[in-house]
């Protein structure tokens, strides 16, 4: 309410001027009256009009932005694409950039007119081009979402052809191996994202037809306009229906529902798809092909929704590229490993090899990045589940826990990188050994004092300090930041063996990813020299530098001349 008063006098001046401009005040903020427009038309000669406007100032007004409803009944300005769900006229970009509070009823007005004169003239910039067309079928139904994998490639060369359609519910479809003939598609189809989508239920529930049409289309309302366009685009009467009833045949049996994709030019030389729904239920076992029968189908819209390894790596940006041929090895996935196993596959890492025994109790879930749906299983596996949920493309693979030097040392010399998140001093210092040997870089990572504490070493054989130069070196000198001890609320549950001690899933999520982060920049060769991290979540009164400072401190230490692991002719400190 508060903000409502403050920016009553705006409110109130922004009516004031609509009144001055004509318009009536109606009830619930709305105002009516009319813009006069100009508009040349094909042969050059130009045209005026005035055009009746119903302005909307909703209850959020002014940050919500005010709407503008043609009442127009011209088909031009009535079917045009370039308004918001609903019907407004869109004026305002949301990015940021669009309406803000301030802006006065003579602008409103302005980009009201220049709306109109645009829709005359069919003159829209390429980036105003609408890219939601199922956003102009209304619906009062969930629309179903269509994935468009991998494998969603027409033929440039055909102006119509026919995809397989695989389904479980009516939330979402995916539509991939688009062919030029007819036939049923395979019954299965190995697309790493319809396998997560379809949650192991795959089947075909459909064959659909696809066109190529010239330009963008306007709404369809029934299955007659749809044929009316295609058969225009492709300059064939009858064109359409022939291509239909010989993918599907002339009669429904069994279907519910046809799908049909159109695809037609977009910004430059990309080219866009709109998918419909055609409803033949009340067909069935009829001819659907004939002119009263394509009267009685109705179309309704699906949402788009690309899912190609493409599409789901271009939200990452820059990470991808650099990281898209690595290898991650990463031993013991609990509560951090488990996070930065999973925020190393978002990042489109290439493999991740993943190494534990454990399996997930039902109080693990509380801060594990699995939940309890994975109880009694595997920890490996939970993540690796959830891995592909995420990332899909990513190449998982499961080890038991192991202390074999032979069995360590090719998995150790087959990464990139290895990341030891097990908090178990005596395998990571045999991981110490066989990683100096191997050459590879190691990150550890632990958390202390209940998480508040995270220290993640980076290991660079004969670069860094080696596990050794910091236990038996570096742990004795002045400079070197030990963690004071406390009570780390360490409790045994019943039914294990193994120590439990209490820390937030923040804390530990804090740790995790810092972690993470430092492991993609070394894998893209962006790392910077210090190869030693504190990661601060609470201060401790009066420690010493940093652990006294809230955030993540880096530091450098060099291997150690005397060490017994990794000696290198350093000085000793």
């Amino acid at each position: 309410m508060a903000s409502s008063n403050i920016f009553a006098s705006y409110r109130a001046q922004f009516e004031a001027d609509l009144a001055r401009y004509g318009f009536l005040a109606e009830v619930d903020g709305r105002w009516r009256g009319s813009v006069d427009t100009s508009w040349y038309a094909g042969d050059g000669t130009r045209h005026h009009a005035q055009e009746e406007i119903l302005v909307e100032l909703r209850s959020g007004f002014p940050f919500d932005k005010p709407r503008v409803r043609p009442c127009t009944p011209d088909p031009l300005i009535a079917e045009s694409l370039h308004r918001e769900p609903g019907g407004a006229a869109c004026l305002w970009r949301d990015d940021g950039t669009g309406w803000q509070p301030g802006i006065a009823a003579a602008e409103l007005l302005d980009r009201t007119r220049e709306w109109f004169t645009r829709c005359r003239e069919s003159r829209w910039r390429d980036d105003e081009r609408p890219g939601d067309l199922h956003l102009y079928y209304p619906s009062d139904r969930l629309q179903t979402m269509v994935a468009m994998g991998d494998d969603w490639q027409p033929s440039k060369d055909a102006p119509m052809g026919r995809f397989g359609v695989w389904q479980t519910n009516d939330r979402i479809a995916f539509v991939g191996d688009p062919q030029s003939g007819g036939g049923t598609p395979g019954p299965k189809n190995k697309n790493p994202v319809l396998t997560q989508l379809l949650v192991g239920n795959e089947r075909v529930a459909e064959v659909g037809v696809w066109f190529r049409i010239t330009q963008e289309p306007k709404r369809i309302a029934t299955a007659t306009e749809f044929v009316a366009l295609v058969d225009a685009a492709a300059d064939r009467p009858g064109a359409t229906v022939e291509h239909m009833t010989g993918v599907l045949g002339s009669k429904i049996r069994g279907a519910k529902r046809i799908y049909i994709a159109l695809g037609y030019p977009g910004a430059g030389l990309d080219e866009h798809w709109l998918f419909l729904q055609c409803n033949v239920a009340s067909r069935e076992g009829k001819r659907w092909s004939t002119p009263d029968g394509l009267k009685a189908l109705s179309l309704d819209a699906c949402v788009t929704a690309p899912a190609a390894k493409s599409a789901l790596l271009r939200r990452i940006g820059d990470p991808a590229e650099a990281v898209a041929a690595k290898h991650v090895l990463v031993f013991g996935v609990g509560a951090i490993g488990s996070e930065v196993a999973i925020l190393l596959a978002k990042t489109g890492l290439a493999k991740l090899s993943i190494v534990d025994s454990g399996r997930l109790t039902p109080a693990n879930a509380i801060r594990h990045a699995a939940g309890l749906r994975y109880a009694g299983l595997l920890k490996t596996f939970a993540v690796e589940q959830e891995i592909l949920g995420h990332a899909p493309y990513c190449a998982v693979e499961q080890h038991l826990e192991t202390w074999k030097p032979d069995e360590l040392a090719p998995l150790v010399g087959a990464a990139d990188l290895v990341i030891d998140a097990t908090a178990r001093s005596q395998f990571s210092a045999l991981l110490n050994e066989i990683a100096l040997a191997a050459g590879t870089p190691v990150l550890y990572v632990a958390a202390h004092r209940r998480a508040s504490i995270g220290r993640i070493r980076l290991v660079r054989p004969h670069r860094d300090a080696c596990l050794t130069c910091y236990e038996a070196g570096y742990v004795n000198n002045a400079t070197y930041p030990l963690i004071p001890p406390m009570d780390e609320g360490a409790f045994i549950e019943e039914g294990c063996g193994t120590p439990t001690v209490t820390a937030g899933a923040l804390d530990l999520q804090t740790t995790a990813n810092t972690a993470a982060r430092l492991a993609v920049n070394l894998l893209s060769g962006s790392e910077a020299p210090e190869n030693h991290t504190l990661v601060v979540v609470q201060p401790i009164p009066g420690a010493t530098a940093p652990l006294e400072a809230c955030g993540v401190h880096a530091a450098t230490y060099s291997p150690l001349s005397e060490c017994e692991s990794c000696g290198s002719g350093s000085p000793t400190p």
